[in-house]
């Protein structure tokens, strides 16, 4: 998907979101999600896993994560199975450039001996005059600062509510 620059009659330009844009909405709860985003091992570059992706977004709170924002991480080679919990939310009350959220989070795992971690960065996208209508998402998972395996990929849109809870 390429982003272009369309500008709507609202005056919101279509691309990566800045702090001020997310900051026209006064209310209004959403999250993102994509299932099933390849994972793929880092010095091969060949897919060895995958990740499902749950963001919140709260225009009223101004907060993106918390609640059941996370990522469900699968590496069967690994035997990393494992949920990353975005649970403390990220405030865009304030701020100015491009909107850039960047988590950090332990993942549960048997096969890490150092400790994994899932490192999300999340970035809202205007798309066709809407305010942060879609999320995108790259995610870096490591053992001890060691890489294993990165993954991205852009939310097709957002739904009402909030993230449903894990399974």
């Amino acid at each position: 998907m390429e982003l272009g620059t369309f500008a709507s009659s609202t005056g919101i330009i279509d691309g990566l979101a800045d702090f001020a844009d997310l900051r026209t909405l006064s209310s209004g709860q959403f999250y993102y999600t994509q299932a099933n985003v390849p994972l793929n091992e880092t010095a091969m570059n060949t897919q060895i896993g995958s990740y499902n992706l749950f963001m919140n977004i709260n225009f009223g709170t101004r907060t993106i994560g918390g609640g059941d924002s996370r990522a469900e991480i699968n590496i069967p080679d690994f035997s990393l199975s494992g949920t990353a919990l975005f649970a403390t939310p990220q405030s865009f009350a304030g701020g100015s450039g491009p909107a850039s959220f960047v988590f950090i989070e332990p993942i549960p795992s048997l096969f890490c001996s150092q400790g994994c971690q899932a490192q999300l960065t999340a970035q809202t996208l205007n798309q066709a005059g809407v305010v942060a209508q879609s999320l995108s998402h790259s995610l870096n998972v490591t053992d001890g600062g060691f890489p294993i395996a990165t993954g991205s990929g852009i939310t097709d849109g957002r739904a009402a509510g909030t993230a449903p809870a894990p399974q």
